[in-house]
């Protein structure tokens, strides 16, 4: 049989030999249907449909009677499946039989079962699969268009629901890949349409299919994007919301990395949105920041470099640092006086899905480039080829050479720890090219892992500028030119959690803006994050693993500085594991390590964590962290220290760790101590005997907090005069007073 064809007009074309079998066409899509020409075939009651449904969807494939019988019946056919599939098969066959006598015969038996033999094109699904193959190749090599009509072949196929009114496992289960595949399609389409800027169109075909569809976010994904550049901003962000408040009471979570990552950068405006171009002074106004201040240093670094350029010199700068911190907006800056050609590419999660996506954005290359040689070569990598072959590579390679022969080059490429491996070749060769010619080369990226491609090649050549949070007189004047001078204490110590970050010190005004006013600070002496804001933050971070997450969410919950050791025990991780995701934490710019302790760089952070837990996972996760821990042997007042810091619900664990450990407290937390045993007497599950011991414990802290300054303890409190300490004398009663509220010496009672 020959291969699946396009023909100039991307329709399938197929040559064969089999005549009489290329007229036989059938149709899956819809009701199960089959035609000879133009006249159709009866094909009988629904049983014998789902026969031929089985054989077509595995054409020139042997399938077993035992298979057919499973596909029609399931796990519990009739004492007469085989005769059924025998009468069945047999109506089939003389209903495909060819009105040509001496053509071949279309459905076979043999030894071990049936065989439809025809050629793939005469199925539609095999039809509706060989187009997405041939979108998917097309896409791959830079045809966006040439992936759109593809795709558009394959969905006019689509005729209605699968195997329609077909019963019995195997169409059931067909119908739920088929459907999946088809909203596959879709996004493959709307991803392409993108590409090629049909941003409007996109926006139209997808808002009902993504109505009916709110757990898929990469075609949610697609709607906000094509929304935003059709200029409905406020509309792209109703549309995260509604999926935002979906998901969250359908999964109990909220919408993955991708998505709200996609959010914030709408909420924010971000360039990251639009494609820039070589040249395209839009697309470096869009990497600037309303306000920048600081890093005069970096800026003189990147500035020499760029007169460099302009002189003859190339050169490599790599800008790292972590999420927040400012790397587009410092090349952005530095690049505004530059007097010769500048190309950008700003890369994202979803770059490794096109080759060169990266290296083509910083030149400028499309297929309407007005410069012929980048339209060219656009054309060039659109044909079947593979996409990391070397002399796709060298063409773009060329193109530069051929591009500082006329004026020197800077090519800023933004966000290269997503960059793809094609885009990675090529920038390496780029670096190389540097050498002998006027090219500087600018890459800003997050902390990369050790032995990364991209890693070693930076630390190969160039250099390397490591960017750290505002110094605290820049974040004073950022603070100052955002919200004006000599801001309120208040706003001054909201704004001093960022820690220097710019992107969430930004923030934070804007939420204090929004508000109007803060809201108290909370029990640890932390000031209160509105939630809208704390979510903004964590979004932010919504690139991080899952494993990431996890640490953070936990470590949320400790001190503000916490031992290492008990972040390891509480992620359950072998202590190499867990050293290694603390440095990736510890490197992105998110925790501070000081010797064996850790904390948040951020304070900020830790509080958009805390403050986005809903409390009853946020109770749940100290009820089980003070378990692990006393389960490793942490000291009591620790552990105690976890279970009196939110109102954790009173179970059998609670209950025995409290009577066990009450006493022990005394020395170093007795106020804590007197809190956890009211709160576990006045439990409704806690029995007459508990409460009994409970009031031992708490006489036992009294006396111990009644001691006189010689160290004596106060003589034995009887239980029914404990609430007015009337038994002790005058200097201990007097000690209680000033040393506890009234609530803590008093008696505890059930609820």
């Amino acid at each position: 049989m020959k291969p699946l064809q396009f023909d100039s007009h991307r329709r399938f074309s197929y040559s064969t030999s089999w005549e009489a079998v290329v007229r036989l066409r059938f149709a899956l899509f819809g009701q199960v249907q089959a035609w000879y020409d133009d006249d159709e075939i009866v094909l009988g009651p629904a049983h014998r449909r789902t026969v031929l449904a089985v054989l077509a969807l595995r054409a020139n494939q042997v399938v077993t009677r035992s298979e057919l019988i499973d596909a029609v019946w399931g796990e519990h056919p009739p004492a007469s499946a085989n005769g059924s599939i025998y009468t069945y098969v047999s109506a089939l066959r003389k209903a495909l039989t060819p009105r040509d006598p001496e053509a071949h015969a279309v459905l076979e038996s043999n030894a071990t079962g049936y065989l439809l033999r025809v050629p793939d094109e005469a199925i539609d699904i095999a039809r509706f699969e060989a187009l997405r193959e041939e979108a998917r190749r097309r896409y791959r090599n830079s045809d966006p268009l040439g992936a759109i009509a593809a795709l558009d072949d394959a969905l006019d196929l689509y005729r209605g629901e699968p195997l329609a009114d077909l019963p019995g496992p195997f169409a059931a289960a067909q119908r739920e890949r088929l459907k999946e595949l088809r909203l596959d399609t879709v996004e493959q389409r709307a991803r392409a349409l993108v590409d090629v800027g049909e941003h409007a169109r996109v926006a139209a075909d997808l808002s009902d299919v993504a109505s009916r569809h709110p757990m898929r976010e990469n075609l949610q994904d697609l709607l906000l994007l094509s929304l935003y550049r059709s200029g409905r901003r406020d509309e792209a962000l109703e549309v995260f919301e509604s999926v935002r408040a979906i998901t969250i009471e359908q999964l109990g979570t909220e919408p993955g990395s991708a998505l709200t990552t996609r959010y914030d950068q709408i909420r924010s405006d971000d360039p990251a949105l639009w494609p820039a171009e070589t040249n395209d002074s839009s697309g470096l106004a869009r990497l600037r920041p309303g306000v920048f201040v600081g890093r005069d240093t970096e800026l003189a670094h990147l500035r020499s470099a760029i007169t460099g350029v302009e002189h003859g010199h190339g050169g490599v700068i790599w800008i790292e640092g972590g999420a927040g911190v400012g790397k587009s907006a410092l090349v952005a800056e530095a690049l505004t006086d530059a007097r010769c050609p500048v190309g950008i590419g700003v890369a994202d999660e979803f770059s490794s899905a096109s080759p060169f996506r990266l290296m083509l954005s910083c030149l400028g290359v499309r297929h309407a480039a007005p410069d012929p040689r980048r339209a060219l070569l656009a054309r060039a990598l659109k044909g079947p080829r593979d996409p990391d072959h070397p002399a796709d590579v060298a063409s773009i390679v060329e193109l530069v050479r051929e591009l500082c022969a006329q004026a020197p080059l800077i090519l800023f490429a933004d966000d290269l720890h997503w960059m793809d491996s094609a885009s990675l070749s090529v920038w390496r060769e780029l670096v190389r090219l540097t050498a002998d010619s006027p090219l500087l080369l600018i890459g800003a990226h997050r902390p990369l892992p050790s032995g990364a491609g991209l890693a070693e090649l930076r630390d190969q050549t160039g250099e390397t500028r490591r960017l750290r949070e505002l110094s605290e007189d820049e974040a004073s004047e950022l603070l100052a030119v955002l919200i004006g001078p000599s801001p309120e204490p208040a706003v001054a110590e909201f704004a001093a959690t960022a820690a220097g970050n710019p992107r969430f010190l930004t923030d934070l005004v804007d939420a204090w803006q929004t508000h109007g006013a803060l809201a108290e600070p909370d029990g640890d002496g932390r000031p209160a994050l509105p939630v809208s804001a704390a979510q903004v933050i964590k979004r932010r971070l919504a690139f991080l693993p899952a494993r990431a997450q996890e640490a953070l969410r936990w470590a949320a919950l400790f001190d503000p500085e916490f031992p290492t050791r008990d972040l390891a025990m509480v992620l359950d991780l072998p202590a190499t594991e867990a050293e290694r995701l603390v440095d990736e934490l510890v490197d992105a710019g998110l925790l501070r390590r000081d010797g064996q302790r850790l904390g948040f760089r951020h304070p900020v952070v830790r509080q958009a964590f805390h403050a986005t837990m809903p409390q009853a996972i946020r109770l749940a996760l100290h009820r089980q962290l003070a378990e692990i821990l006393d389960a490793a042997g942490t000291p009591a007042e620790h552990v105690a220290g976890f279970l009196a810091a939110a109102p954790v619900p009173v179970d059998t664990w609670v209950r025995e760790w409290v009577l066990r450990n009450g006493h022990a407290l005394a020395p170093s937390s007795p106020k804590v101590a007197l809190r956890l045993v009211r709160r576990v007497s006045s439990a409704p599950d806690t029995t007459d005997d508990d409460r009994s011991r409970l009031e031992g414990v708490h006489r036992g802290l009294l006396r111990w907090l009644a001691e006189d300054g010689s160290g004596t303890p106060a003589p034995e409190i009887p239980p029914q005069r404990i609430s007015t300490g009337a038994y002790l004398a005058d200097a201990a009663r007097g000690r209680l007073a000033d040393r506890l509220p009234p609530e803590l010496a008093c008696r505890p009672e059930p609820q």
